[in-house]
């Protein structure tokens, strides 16, 4: 099939190199030789030679369909400083519209180019209203500069509805900005926190930033919310006032909202006393991340670990097993084996197997070959993957104490006996240099 396309005619300058993979350039006006151009960009050996062709290709293509093929590929390009400096030549060269800028700033992948596009959009001709849809961004750098550009026309109105920010910084930009408008920020943050249908988390928060104590009441009402994420944020602000003590705060551990019972870990997590006093609290999460945030402190030993790796909560039982993993290199192989013997619950029978697992010695060789069939299914597992663990650092006719039953369990299963090299007569372990 043969496609018509317009003469091609030399169009660079002197000192500018062709694009990689190009020998020649039409005349301005070809969306076809664009594509080409940023599929050379995409794929170029070099940043020079990319950038090169993303110049050749703002001249090969204007117009609407020179913007659909740009924005395409600061779709697809996989670098994000290319992407940066594609759209950097772009806005040089006039070719993009406010739209297309609002639309890179709300929805493009690269941050670096959301928030670039978010900087440029309200200096450009007929930008308009446009500064004002990014008011929504997820991004809250494209929110931010909304709230700047409110800010330096003096919009308090939407100043004040960016006082309830999700953004820590926004909500700050809002606030200064209602500030040198003569506004009071503060006296509208009260308001808004003292409608328990119109309060939100990040009004709470905004509230707590003002760091005055005479809000301490109106959050401690706040604690009471039906909103777990209001009641975790009015906690949190009272905590960053000072209204709290560390002997308040686990009550609040009691709360159904997870939020709040991380406020409460996160405050007590310097106090070993107290979050030891949790660990047998009634909510799971609250067990397992006070024993998590005690091992830090090296304040919960094996024994200890142990009790709570019985709890009945998976996600307890998992952090005990975390425990007792990382304590694991301070106990013998033979208390080790103790613990994987038959007659043991089978969680804890598993769990003392893995740790074995990294235990290179006869000892522990010979426990795993011995549960290779035991009945409980993660106890043969675990054996299993401790003997083919073994069998490259082994010996096949192993010697010693153990060597005679360590021989006959090989030949029970010979798929986890070693296997032998054919160059030196001996097993193939790591050393073998053959």
């Amino acid at each position: 099939m043969t496609t018509d396309r317009p003469p091609a005619t030399p169009h660079l300058r002197g000192d500018e190199p062709l694009p990689h993979g190009t020998t020649q350039a039409p005349a301005a006006g070809a969306p076809w030789y664009a594509g080409e151009l940023y599929g050379a960009a995409w794929a170029g050996p070099a940043d020079a030679v990319r950038l090169a062709s993303v110049r050749t290709a703002l001249r090969a293509a204007r117009g609407p369909e020179g913007r659909r093929v740009l924005l395409g590929f600061l779709e697809v390009c996989e670098d994000s400083e290319i992407r940066v400096r594609s759209l950097r030549q772009a806005l040089a060269a006039q070719l993009l519209t406010a739209g297309d800028l609002a639309g890179l700033a709300l929805r493009h992948h690269d941050r670096r180019v959301r928030r670039l596009a978010a900087r440029v959009l309200p200096e450009l001709p007929g930008a308009g209203p446009l500064p004002d849809r990014l008011a929504s961004a997820d991004d809250p750098a494209v929110r931010g500069e909304a709230v700047a550009r409110f800010r330096a026309a003096g919009r308090t109105d939407a100043l004040a509805a960016h006082l309830a920010d999700p953004s820590p910084w926004v909500r700050g930009l809002a606030r200064a900005g209602l500030r040198e408008a003569g506004d009071d920020p503060h006296a509208r943050l009260r308001t808004l926190c003292a409608d328990p249908a119109a309060v939100t988390p990040p009004a709470v928060s905004g509230l707590a930033e003002e760091r005055d104590p005479a809000d301490v009441p109106l959050l401690r009402t706040l604690t009471g919310h039906a909103d777990g994420g209001v009641r975790a944020r009015a906690l949190d602000g009272l905590r960053l006032l000072g209204a709290l003590t560390d002997a308040e705060l686990p009550p609040y551990a009691d709360d159904p909202d997870p939020r709040v019972g991380a406020i409460v870990l996160r405050t007590l997590r310097d106090d070993p006393e107290a979050l030891r006093g949790l660990l047998g609290h009634r909510h799971a999460r609250v067990r397992a991340r006070a024993l998590s945030l005690l091992h830090r402190h090296g304040a919960v030993g094996w024994d200890e670990a142990l009790t709570h790796f019985a709890d009945p909560a998976p996600e307890a039982a998992r952090a005990a097993r975390r425990v007792l993993s990382s304590l694991a290199h301070g106990h013998t192989t033979e208390r080790l084996v103790a613990l994987a013997a038959p007659g043991g619950t089978p969680a804890l029978r598993a769990l003392a197997m893995d740790l074995l697992g990294h235990r290179y010695d006869d000892r522990a060789l010979l426990h795993a070959l011995r549960l290779l069939d035991d009945p409980q299914p993660g106890v043969r597992a675990a054996a299993r993957r401790q003997a083919r663990r073994l069998r490259r650092w082994s010996d096949a006719s192993p010697t010693g104490l153990y060597g005679e039953e360590i021989r006959a369990l090989y030949a029970a299963h010979p798929e986890f006996a070693p296997r032998r090299c054919s160059a030196c007569e001996g097993p193939g372990t790591p050393g073998c240099l053959a």
